[in-house]
């Protein structure tokens, strides 16, 4: 009798603690959930997925490994779980809120067949296990055969018969089990790997996070075609998923800065029409901008008694066709920075007529060999 009334207060607390989740990721969206999702963060707990977590030290890429307090699980936050050999972050447990966004995105239903590219915890599988129902299978894979093997433990304690764990390159997505009504990438993607869309079933959807170099918009977009994918980006602008790899691929580490050259180089101050520091935050704005020059990469660079780091926009590897953004529409060009600079210029110019747009107000077309962008019936080139 003792052990039972354990249990009951085991589930109580731990109902509870879902609720309180949900609370907070409503309180972060400001309005409530679809009642669908809401119901599967409230059935799936948390605490079954992370039992362990890595804190970072500072801004330093050093981390103290931490047991996690059901107070912190139950957050929404992204939780750290693991990190590769350099010291950086190679998995986590995604933000709540924003998972939210795309398994309402998603729009699963009963009986549905799901493949997910990167299983991570396994926490975001078990939610749309609980979204489909008994009926639908989910499929996740993941590259990492440790992480794997752990999430698939974490299934078996949540109850989640319905979803398959298995290694598997996801660059190849997975044909085994194909077609799939729904496809979630819930690592970067830098491209859709094109075997995918032949794994699709028709009219299915695929909500994936792209890496560019100046924002990282999630897509939702819809089969049309056997080589071609529409939809639009979700409203989100702070959002970078760890970059999927393939087996055998090494992390990718950017070559570091040669800072000190700055200090030498010929420069010229210049006054723009507006505040680029300002704009680059808009994501709608970094879009149009990479659109525009699709070489253009920015970087941060720290200085002794600086109190935020100073940020560099470069058009090319050298490094010395670059532009220093000081704020308030005051940059230093360097060099041969004129063709990046009119790219700027014009990008400014386009993101005024067209309204400063967000990025849900643009639509994308992913083709066989070319993405595209539209708004108010502007479309310009994507280069991914």
């Amino acid at each position: 009798m003792k052990e039972m009334c354990m249990e009951s207060s085991a589930v109580s607390e731990t109902i509870a603690e879902c609720a309180q989740l949900v609370q907070e990721i409503e309180q972060q969206l400001g309005r409530a959930l679809q009642e669908p999702v809401r119901e599967a963060f409230l059935m799936v707990p948390r605490h079954v997925f992370v039992s362990q977590y890595y804190k970072q030290k500072g801004s330093k890429l050093e981390w103290d490994l931490v047991q996690a307090s059901h107070t912190q699980i139950y957050r929404d936050e992204p939780l750290v779980t693991q990190i590769d050999r350099r010291g950086m972050p190679s998995s986590s447990s995604s933000q709540p809120s924003v998972m939210v966004l795309q398994l309402e995105a998603l729009d699963l239903q009963e009986g549905q067949r799901i493949l997910e590219i990167g299983t991570g915890t396994g926490y975001n599988a078990a939610l749309m296990g609980r979204l489909v129902g008994k009926s639908g299978t989910v499929v996740s894979i993941d590259i990492d055969d440790g992480l794997v093997e752990e999430a698939k433990r974490h299934l078996f304690q949540a109850g989640s018969e319905n979803v398959i764990a298995t290694v598997a390159d996801g660059y190849e997505g997975y044909a085994p089990l194909a077609p799939y009504e729904r496809v979630i990438a819930t690592c970067g993607l830098h491209r859709v790997p094109r075997c995918w869309l032949a794994q699709l079933r028709p009219g299915a959807l695929l909500v994936a996070n792209i890496l560019l170099e100046l924002v990282s918009p999630i897509i939702r977009v819809k089969q049309v075609g056997t080589q071609t994918l529409k939809g639009s980006f979700l409203p989100l602008e702070d959002v970078r998923y760890m970059p999927m790899r393939q087996h055998g691929e090494e992390p990718a580490s950017r070559q570091g800065m040669r800072w000190k050259k700055y200090n030498e180089l010929p420069r010229a101050e210049v006054e723009l029409a507006g505040d680029l520091e300002a704009l680059l935050k808009q994501a709608g704005f970094a879009l149009l901008l990479h659109c525009l020059v699709p070489t253009v990469s920015s970087h941060y660079r720290w200085q002794e008694g600086d109190e935020q780091p100073k940020m560099y926009l470069l058009n090319d590897r050298s490094g010395e066709t670059a532009i220093q953004v000081l704020g308030a529409g005051t940059v230093y060009a360097y060099r041969d920075a004129e063709d990046l600079l009119n790219g700027v210029r014009q990008a400014m110019r386009v993101f005024e007529q067209l309204g400063a747009p967000a990025l849900d107000r643009f639509q994308v077309t992913i083709e066989e060999v070319q993405t595209l962008i539209e708004v108010d019936d502007q479309v310009f080139s994507l280069p991914i």
